[in-house]
Parts: C-alpha cells; sequence; structure tokens
C-alpha cells in the first residue's frame, strides 16, 4: 500500500481550516514517486504544465464518491496541451476500510497518473493537506493557484482547467 516518494524543491505550508491560502504564488514542489505497479511517476515542477492534483485516501467516503465522477469526467473531457492531472493515494492504513488502495483504484478503473505516497504521508505533507479528498492547483509558471479539501463539481473543473490552461489566477 506504500511507495517511496522524493520531494522535489520546497514543501508547502499546511492549508489553514479557514482563511486565504498562503501558498498562492507560492512554487509548487514535484514529486518522483511510483505507482501501485512499481513503476515510476514524475509531478514534474518545471516543465511549463498547468497540473490538477488529487490526493485521494482509500478509507475516506469523500474519495469514494469522488473518484468515479472524476474518472468519468476526465474521460469527457479535451484538457488543453498544457494542463495535466496527475493523483496521490495517502493517507495509508491498513487497518482501515477498503484496503489495499491498489486494488480499490484498480476496482474503479482509475488510469490517471498515480503516486503512492510512503508511510510518513510524505507527498501530503509537501503539498499541505488538510483533508481528503484535496486539490492542488497549479499554474504553468508552477505557482501554486489554489488549493482545496472536499468534492468538487465537475462543472467547477472544467471552469478550472480552461483558467489554468491561460493561467488565470482563480
Amino acid at each position: 500500500g506504500f511507495g517511496s516518494v522524493e520531494i522535489l524543491g520546497t514543501p508547502l505550508p499546511r492549508l489553514p481550516q479557514s482563511g486565504g491560502d498562503v501558498a498562492v504564488g507560492m512554487p509548487a514542489p514535484g514529486l518522483l514517486g511510483k505507482d501501485f505497479d512499481g513503476n515510476d511517476v514524475v509531478i514534474p515542477n518545471d516543465d511549463g504544465q498547468a497540473k490538477l492534483v488529487l490526493f485521494l485516501a482509500h478509507w475516506c467516503p469523500y474519495c469514494r464518491e469522488e473518484v468515479p465522477k472524476v474518472r468519468d469526467w476526465v474521460a469527457a473531457t479535451d484538457f488543453p496541451e498544457n494542463v495535466d492531472i496527475y493523483s496521490v493515494s495517502t493517507l495509508t492504513d491498513p487497518a482501515r476500510t477498503n484496503y489495499p488502495p491498489a486494488t480499490w483504484f484498480a476496482l474503479e478503473g482509475w488510469d490517471i497518473p498515480l503516486v503512492a505516497d510512503d508511510g510518513d504521508d510524505s507527498a501530503a505533507t509537501a503539498f499541505g493537506l488538510n483533508a481528503v479528498p484535496f486539490w492542488v492547483l497549479i499554474n504553468p509558471d508552477n505557482t501554486i493557484a489554489g488549493r482545496g479539501a472536499g468534492a468538487v463539481p465537475t462543472t467547477v473543473l472544467d471552469d478550472v482547467v480552461t483558467q489554468l490552461a491561460t493561467g488565470i489566477e482563480s
């Protein structure tokens, strides 16, 4: 259920539960990791691409609702060439429901590039995760456009992709 991750760059502060996100405008870290099959997955921080990074936990009921919606949305969306989407399986706990996460993602037909976080939740910590599901929106210049916890309606995701593609902060 655990991978190994290397953080590229400077970790972000934790997203506060209320108030503004101090990380907006800060450089996003990158990740070097592996998926559940042991394949290398890189979330680069220097490629000029806008990114949506979705952090998910196997035991989280909101994540289990979000995964099929996001999977179907990604399948139906024609992403601009300069916008990529990634996912991170994090907060893995063998004692909690829906373990192992690899089985859950496979059953859901999840084919979005995925990094399996390590046992210390290093990826989640580096991106300032405060709850799951957790979205990180990264501008093409690799600065944070926004972060947020909770389910996001696909209509909002459509708007986010458009804004990220043009580099307009939301």
